[in-house]
């Protein structure tokens, strides 16, 4: 959860999906995607990568490390530590 964005999600993606997630301006999708990235620091919950355990959230770097990656709709935006994009 992340406080004003969203609440209670949970989803489960085997190995080698891609997915993505869309909504209205406002719903809370993007700040569910950079919770998942890393790039925002959940107020509750926690991610977990099978192989990996729990992520330490709010760090882009461990989320990429287990194979999570965030794709921004502004491309101009999407930053990976480390790498160019």
């Amino acid at each position: 959860s992340v406080a004003g964005s969203f609440e209670d999600v949970s989803l489960s993606i085997a190995a080698g999906e891609c997915l993505g997630i869309y909504g209205f301006v406002g719903a809370g999708h993007q700040a569910l995607a950079h919770a998942i990235a890393g790039a925002v620091r959940p107020t509750r919950g926690n991610v977990t990568v099978a192989e990996r355990g729990r992520l330490a959230t709010g760090s882009v770097h461990n989320a990429v490390q287990a194979g999570v990656v965030l794709v921004a709709a502004d491309r101009a935006s999407t930053v990976v530590h480390g790498a160019e994009v």
